[in-house]
Parts: C-alpha cells; structure tokens; sequence
C-alpha cells in the first residue's frame, strides 16, 4: 500500500514524500515475499536514482529489478530494467554497452508482443539523449552493430550481460570517459594567495 502511495505522490511531483513511501513498500515486500510489489517499487526507486544522477544506487536498483524479475519471469520487466541499465551505461559514457542494452530490452519486448507497462516507460527524453550520444559517439555503423548484438541475445543471455559487472571491453574503453570539452585559452592572471 505505502509503494502505492509513493507512485501518486511522485505522479504529484512530490519526489520527497515517493522516496520514503516506496522504501517502506520495498521493505514490506520483501519481508512478505511479493516479488511483484518488489520489483515494481525497486524499479521506481531506480528511475528517481537515475534522475538525480546517482547512477550506482540506480544501476545497483535495476540489476535487483532484473533478478527479481527473471525469478517471477515478467520479460517486459527485465526489458525495462535493461533500458534503465542502458542509460546507466550512456551517463558513464560506456555507449557500446549502452547501445547493446538498449538492444536488449527492444528485442524482449518485441518478444512480449503487446505493449506493456506503458505507463512505466523510462523518461523519453533521457532514453532519446542517450539513444542519440551511443549513436553520435560510437558512430552509426558501430552504434547499430552493438544494438543489432544485443536485439539478438536471448533472455538469458540479456539478463546475464546486464548482470555482468560493468568491465569495459576493449571497444568500450574508449567511450568510457566523457567527452573533453576544450577550454578558451585565456589567463585571469594571478589566483589570489590564501
């Protein structure tokens, strides 16, 4: 019920009030063992972890997600965890990785069938900015080459990739810095002594 409460206090903006609400949910359904309830709210605390750019806690969030899921058996779940994964990836600029989960989870969900969940799509324009930087940073052959892998993997190959720890692989080591960012050459003269 408090997991409940926490999705209309986060539909109502009120993200301070959802985070406690879905923890206390969390904790309840783990201690009664609703696996449903659990990856439902460990999904939704991922994704606020995500927006607040704690990518450890959401990363850490969704890989329980996707476990517990794959325990129930919920495809569409593990599917839109492997899409939070993804953008996970694509904030630590590991984008070969980002793409291939993107990949993923649209080849599980193609599996499914019929749209699911709609309502608990990750946020669109932080999919499409991340969907865009693999592409642009990879480049289009490479960016489609990773997504087409990881369309192809099976469930269990998705699920043990998204598991993995995050070691880069050599194409990925690369992309694993952020982008330099070239700053004018310009002196502001001494720094004041302290």
């Amino acid at each position: 019920m408090t997991a409940c409460l926490g999705m209309v206090a986060l539909m109502r903006g009120e993200e301070a009030k959802a985070i406690p609400m879905f923890e206390e949910g969390l904790a309840v359904a783990r201690r009664i063992g609703d696996r449903t309830s659990a990856y439902i709210t460990l999904y939704s605390l991922a994704l606020m972890a995500l927006s607040r750019g704690d990518h450890d806690n959401a990363a850490t969030l969704f890989e329980e997600g996707i476990t517990v899921s794959e325990q129930v058996g919920d495809l569409a779940n593990v599917a839109y965890c492997l899409k939070g994964l993804g953008m996970v990836a694509g904030a630590r600029y590991q984008m070969e990785r980002c793409a291939r989960l993107f990949g993923a989870a649209e080849g599980l969900l193609e599996d499914v069938g019929s749209p699911v969940y709609n309502y608990y799509e990750p946020d669109p324009r932080l999919y499409e900015r991340n969907l865009s930087a693999a592409r642009s940073r990879l480049g289009e052959a490479a960016f489609e080459k990773a997504r087409k892998r990881g369309r192809a993997m099976t469930f269990e190959q998705a699920v043990a990739y998204a598991l993995s720890s995050a070691e880069l692989s050599q194409g990925e080591a690369k992309s694993a810095e952020p982008p330099q960012v070239r700053k004018p050459n310009k002196s502001l003269g001494p720094r004041p002594s302290a």
